[in-house]
């Protein structure tokens, strides 16, 4: 009897929950705050069903739809291979891999960098111009024009290539020793012209500093603390999980009622108006928010912007850039095509804030999880503790192999792609880290012994299930794994309450993990300014086990949990 009233409780949360997801917001003048979160049935399923064999988090997904007034797209481009359009991977399962960084010059150009095809492509009033063949790149998280010249962050390799406007490559910079790639955040411009990189400090405070580019592996290395343009250098300094202070030669005080999940200088236009955006994240285990950005004069906020979030096929960590005239764009990758969005400000006093009507659609969700976790039939301990958990999760991406001819003989080339990174590859060669392969469930011990035993490394292609003769890890796999699970888990069984439980991100702790169904997970290992740094076998960027780094934004939709026995 009270099984049955819990069900039909949980029916009754659920029916309000899709009801609500209903609800259409028509287009007016004032829609700039139609931001809400929708939460919708994927398919037709009972009751008992979605609490006996899966968790609601499996069928339910969150999205944001923020309609702002007056924002005009300025270019849009299709998807593929051909002149002018932009690639994405053909695999988008672990997070995969599509444009990153664009940058808008002072004669309105745009400039994308295509991560795939390995290019930058440039338009100009809507229309492709030319591109920029970059096959030395690896992925590119940053892109800057200045004094007609091109600066690229390749963030996976830890370095800077500088360009000219027509393509040569004039130099490399690769990052001294005493850095390290996970907190390069981006590249940007001095009122001098010359370019700088942002730079993570990892004390824990959200303290960065600036290298100058041309001078980072000299002896005389020129860095200074804070975002530094038209003679004001700014600093954040975090002070609490909920405020932080920008000082320059006035303090900004930027507040929330739920989380700072993030927040960035973005930079500083002519008239030295400082721009930031904010991600304020809702206190649940779904990550959940309002993405600003604000716009100030001296420290008083005068206009904003919404970001939203909600249409996203491909989610980049670098969504939006501001110009030398202070004009917003965002770049919004789309199924079939990318837009590039030059957004509107809204004044103060007529922005609406909906993190309150976002927190309370995330709350139904956790609410209906928690009750479907007190009525879970089995559930199950990971066999590692953490520590072990994170010993096995760095072994596995800091494993050094040998590459050879005979790890390069495809076993299906219709069914099977190799990893980019090693398509180029010398062989022999050393290589770090386990390469992603879809379904692969390979340990550091397996898989040397498979790569002793001629067997073909890593497989891209996420066609059908794991191919004969393929060895590596997908990111599940490796979740598993270095929680000590033997049998081949999916994200969607360690999304289930079975094996994880949800936990608020005022509680996160190191090797809790980020997951969403049916798409990607990660752990987490420790946060930085701008986000969280992960332990993950990823498809984004260079496709392997490795440590990265996420943006807050760029985890919208994820659910925080944590395994049993933890």
């Amino acid at each position: 009897m009270k099984m049955k009233k819990i069900s039909q409780f949980i029916s009754l949360v659920l029916c309000f929950i899709l009801v609500s997801s209903v609800i259409v917001f028509a287009e007016t003048e004032n829609s700039y705050n139609d931001s809400y979160l929708n939460v919708y049935d994927k398919e037709v399923l009972d009751v008992e069903d979605i609490v006996d064999e899966q968790s609601v988090l499996d069928i339910i997904e969150v999205n944001f739809n923020t309609k702002t007034l007056s924002d005009k797209t300025v270019l849009t481009i299709g998807v593929g291979n051909e002149k002018g359009e932009i690639g994405y991977s053909n695999n988008m399962k672990s997070g995969g891999s599509g444009p990153e960084a664009f940058t808008v010059n002072k004669d309105d150009a745009i400039f994308i960098v295509d991560n795939i095809n390995k290019r930058i492509n440039i338009y100009r009033d809507g229309k492709f111009i030319y591109d920029i063949d970059t096959p030395y790149v690896s992925y590119v998280r940053s892109i800057v024009v200045s004094q007609d010249m091109i600066y690229l962050m390749d963030y996976d390799m830890g370095m800077i290539y500088i360009l000219d406007i027509k393509g040569s490559l004039i130099k490399s910079i690769t990052l001294p020793d005493d850095m390290s790639y996970l907190y390069m955040l981006r590249l940007y411009v001095k009122d001098d012209g010359s370019v700088w990189l942002y730079y993570d400090s990892n004390d824990g405070k959200g303290t960065v500093y600036s290298y100058l580019v041309n001078e980072l592996n000299s002896n005389r290395r020129s860095y200074s603390k804070g975002f530094s343009v038209n003679a004001k250098t700014y600093n954040v300094n975090r002070k609490n999980a909920k405020s932080a202070t920008i000082t320059s030669s006035i303090n900004i005080e930027v507040t929330t009622t739920e989380l700072l999940g993030q927040l960035r200088i973005l930079g500083i236009d002519k008239d030295n108006s400082l721009f930031i955006d904010v991600y304020e994240q809702t206190d649940t285990s779904i990550v959940a928010g309002e993405y600003t950005v604000k716009k100030y004069s001296d420290d008083k906020c005068i206009s904003i912007a919404v970001i939203d979030l909600d249409k996203y096929y491909f989610m980049p960590n670098n969504v939006i850039q501001i110009s030398d005239e202070g004009d917003l764009y965002q770049m919004l990758c789309l199924a079939n095509e990318v837009q590039i969005i030059k957004k509107n400000f809204i004044a103060v006093d007529d922005f609406k804030s909906n993190i309150i009507e976002i927190k309370r659609k995330a709350l139904e969700v956790d609410n209906v999880n928690l009750y479907n976790d007190s009525i879970t039939r089995n559930i199950i301990n990971a066999p590692n503790n953490r520590s072990t958990a994170l010993t096995v999760a760095s072994g596995m991406a800091t494993l050094t192999w040998t590459y050879n001819s005979r790890n390069a003989v495809n076993p299906s080339p219709t069914t099977v792609t190799i990893p980019s990174y090693l398509a180029n590859a010398s062989k022999p060669s050393s290589q770090t880290g386990i390469p992603y392969c879809w379904g692969g469930n390979n340990n550091s011990t397996s898989f040397t012994n498979a790569m002793n035993g001629n067997t073909f490394a890593g497989n891209i292609n996420a066609t059908g299930g794991h191919k004969a003769g393929t060895a590596g890890v997908d990111c599940s796999g490796y979740v598993g794994l270095a929680a000590g699970f033997t049998t081949k888990l999916g994200t969607t069984h360690l999304a289930t309450n079975n094996y994880t439980f949800p936990v608020d991100p005022s509680a996160r702790t190191q090797m809790d993990i980020y997951v969403q169904s049916g798409s990607h997970v990660m752990f987490y290992n420790n946060p930085y300014s701008e986000g969280i740094i992960t332990w993950e076998s990823t498809t984004t960027g260079t496709q392997k086990a490795k440590a990265f780094s996420r943006t807050t934004a760029a985890l919208n939709g994820y659910t925080l949990k944590r395994f049993h026995g933890w």
